[in-house]
């Protein structure tokens, strides 16, 4: 009898301590569907024109006059937070509240290197979303996918972080993502990925799928981290503006395939610089490839995703101390940021060809190098002049374009950028293996 009773009151035990864990771990329905009311659909009339490559199809051009979207509600006087790509291009934005009112939405800011924008409709009192703190967030923590599913109305749908700061190839400047598991589709972009409190943690922004043999193995959802949703808020708010700040660098880790890369022989510590851009404060100030970025502002950064959030979050204008190492000496410089305007088809010429395919061309359009490590050093490659390019929408010998200098090459790369791929035809004669085609993934570098 003693037995079972002490049998019956460790039962008792159990059940209370397994009850207590479930109850700290569960959530509050109610609190979860109130972030319907805080979050908006987003009509978008106007035109715009995508190009990709098919693996079977080859180039194919998708045009749209029409498209939907998802936004999130952060001030009771109207300011929504959404995708860039959902409000790009737009000639006239339509945003749909929860409770069915229709307002005509104006853009304020547009942040292409992290795909977000904030825009504002005329209203008052409306209920918005708390920026959550995602230091507190862990793999395997519960979230919730709420936007305009299909564009099919509201949706919330159940998940889990499964990674947190995951950088993932993207066609994006600013490649740090939320990874999660909660189902969305076209639609949800721009909408709310939200935590157990029912506060912002990220913005879903895109849906990857791999193949593997035409099988498909697995495919995950990212989402904009909230730090950086509350950066664009705050400077908005402060300064009714928003750009971003650099230096004028790309940049790459101090490893031994990128010290290979850069034929650099020097120490292993900090960051190396890939490129200096030119008419840029770091040009100006005599930064040069193969300097090793040591320290800002005398701080030493352990990630190169810090480094690069630091120096982006600055106003454009501020002095920054920046230590380096050239030729085993340290040096200093005092360098002023500038508003960064760097989009893909703005790079150089020669940076794009040294870049993504690892190719150093001198100013008469001849190959003089090819590097060690690169996506074509093991390709029979002319070192002859180059003579014409075709861009990267096209393989027709029809559009090819002869080139005489830097100036016509540039206005033929501007083209070759294809959403995350790098793609162009070069052309040095007229024999059958003195044309090459060039597709590789248009890894963006780190810039500063």
């Amino acid at each position: 009898m003693k037995i079972l009773k002490r049998f019956m009151c460790l039962m008792i035990i159990l059940l209370v301590t397994f009850s207590n864990i479930y109850s700290e771990d569960e959530y509050d329905k109610e609190l979860i569907k109130k972030s319907l009311n805080k979050v908006v659909i987003i009509k978008v009339k106007g035109e715009t024109e995508s190009l990709y490559v098919h693996k079977k199809a080859g180039f194919l051009r998708v045009k749209s006059e029409r498209w939907e979207g998802s936004g999130v509600i952060l001030s009771s006087d109207g300011i929504i937070v959404t995708n860039n790509h959902v409000v790009e291009g737009g000639d006239k934005i339509t945003v749909l509240t929860y409770n069915k009112k229709k307002y005509t939405a104006k853009v304020l800011v547009l942040d292409p290197y992290t795909d977000l924008a904030l825009i504002r409709i005329d209203a008052d009192n409306l209920e918005y979303m708390e920026i959550g703190d995602i230091n507190k967030l862990e793999e395997g923590d519960d979230c919730w996918a709420v936007g305009n599913t299909l564009g099919l109305g509201f949706n919330i749908s159940k998940g889990m972080i499964t990674s947190l700061n995951q950088n993932i190839l993207h066609y994006l400047m600013i490649e740090r993502f939320l990874r999660f598991n909660a189902k969305i589709n076209h639609g949800n972009s721009g909408g709310a990925l939200i935590n157990k409190n029912g506060e912002l943690i990220g913005i879903p922004t895109i849906k990857k799928s791999y193949d593997y043999k035409e099988q498909k193995m697995y495919d995950f959802n990212l989402a904009i981290p909230a730090y950086m949703i509350k950066a664009l808020f705050r400077t908005y708010k402060r300064t009714k503006t928003f750009y971003r700040s650099w230096i004028g660098i790309a940049v790459m880790q101090n490893n031994q395939k990128n010290r290979d890369y850069l034929n650099f022989k020097g120490s292993d510590k900090g960051y190396l610089i890939e490129w200096v851009f030119p008419n840029t404060p770091a040009k100006q100030r005599g930064l040069k490839r193969n300097d090793v970025i040591l320290e800002i502002n005398d701080v030493k950064f352990q990630k190169l995703t810090a480094i690069q959030d630091y120096i982006y979050s600055l106003d454009p204008g501020t002095e920054i101390n920046v230590k380096y190492l050239r030729n085993n000496k340290v040096n200093n410089v005092a360098i002023k940021t500038t508003r960064l305007i760097m989009p893909p088809e703005r790079f150089p010429p020669d940076f794009c060809l040294f870049h993504f395919l690892g190719m150093d061309i001198d100013k008469s359009l001849r190959i003089i190098s090819i590097r060690k490590g690169s996506k074509v050093e093991k390709m029979e490659i002319p070192k002859n002049k180059l003579k014409a390019v075709i861009p990267g929408q096209t393989f027709d010998k029809g559009y090819e374009i002869k080139v005489r200098d830097f100036n016509d090459l540039n206005s033929v790369i501007k083209r070759s950028h294809l959403e995350h791929q790098f793609s162009l035809v070069m052309v040095w004669g007229k024999g059958p293996k003195d044309s090459i085609l060039f597709i590789v993934d248009d890894k963006l570098p780190f810039l500063l």
